[in-house]
């Protein structure tokens, strides 16, 4: 499964940036996501990258610089692909029923959410804080959620598989049951049985949209 992190290290590598600044993204990255953001210092970030806090921010600025670059970087860029990498997956394998494709979707998304709750927890935060991220997160999933599952989830409807709602009213079900689960983990740090919920995800869209 691919780690967000080790995915955004790849963006960096790819950036047109001096090597000091790549240092720079790739150790607020692991602070970021080790600590929390508001515990790492100029300093930290300077000694994890090897260069003087003045590189720090001879670039970005400041550490919010920093991170609005990293954020930039996640929805623009790594977020989209890692969805899009899983979307494709499945839309070469669409001969399988309603619930076994609901439940491996649940899984694989459940296991990347806990795996990534580090940096994940920082992406909540920053929504939280600025409406405009939010935005951003609502147009990955119109984009690269709802229009690549559009024809799957429609032949499961053809089929008679699927109750007829709109694709995103159903999508957005899933999403919202999904984190019911998934945000307590990542706030709290804690483990899940990610086969467990899955078989509770499947037994209550079960009632509501599998028919």
């Amino acid at each position: 499964m691919l780690e967000l992190n080790q995915a955004c290290v790849r963006h960096i590598q790819l950036m047109r940036l001096s090597d000091k600044q790549k240092r720079v993204l790739i150790a607020s990255l692991t602070l970021f996501s080790e600590v929390g953001f508001e515990k790492t210092t100029s300093l930290d970030i300077a000694r994890r990258a090897e260069v003087s806090e003045g590189t720090v921010f001879s670039y970005f600025k400041t550490k919010e610089g920093i991170l609005n670059t990293l954020l930039l970087l996640f929805f623009d860029q790594v977020i989209p692909e890692t969805i899009e990498l899983f979307t494709d997956q499945k839309v070469l394998c669409n001969d399988e029923s309603v619930t076994v494709f609901f439940r491996s979707m649940i899984e694989d998304r459940l296991n990347f959410l806990i795996n990534n709750r580090d940096i994940i927890k920082i992406l909540f935060s920053r929504c939280l804080i600025d409406s405009s991220w939010f935005e951003k997160t609502e147009s990955i999933v119109q984009n690269n959620i709802v229009t690549p599952l559009n024809p799957i989830l429609d032949n499961y409807k053809v089929k008679g598989e699927l109750v007829n709602w709109p694709n995103e009213r159903i999508i957005r079900n899933i999403i919202s049951l999904m984190l019911s689960y998934a945000v307590p983990s990542i706030l709290n740090s804690k483990a899940i049985d990610v086969g467990k919920v899955s078989d509770e995800m499947i037994e209550i869209l079960a009632n509501r949209i599998v028919l």
